[in-house]
């Protein structure tokens, strides 16, 4: 029972910013390879680097709870599970835009 917490737990908290640092990346090589604009290579950028400070902050504390309850501890959700719960939510938000957002050049070529 202990161990599908701790899957849920890491999903949760560490899914969303691993696919959208991911995306935002191949995205941002993409662009600039084209030589795109600098609007949508900063917007790129900041999604890879919101995801890094997420996982930054949500690694620790998804290893710390999931030893916690490795070693038999019951785990007390506390303010930073809130706020790495949060940053994973802007996190896969930021990923579903930034898939299903694509230029319109690329959309008119597919039609």
């Amino acid at each position: 029972m202990a161990f599908s917490g701790i899957i849920v737990l890491l999903a949760c908290l560490v899914g969303p910013p691993v696919l959208c640092l991911l995306t935002s990346v191949r995205r941002y090589g993409r662009l600039r390879l084209r030589g795109g604009s600098q609007l949508w290579l900063a917007i790129y950028a900041g999604g890879a680097l919101l995801a890094s400070a997420s996982l930054v902050l949500n690694v620790p504390v998804a290893l710390m709870s999931a030893s916690r309850v490795l070693g038999g501890g019951i785990l007390d959700l506390a303010r930073i599970h809130a706020v790495a719960g949060a940053l994973s939510w802007v996190c896969f938000w930021v990923w579903v835009v930034i898939s299903l957002w694509r230029p319109a050049r690329s959309r008119r070529q597919e039609t």
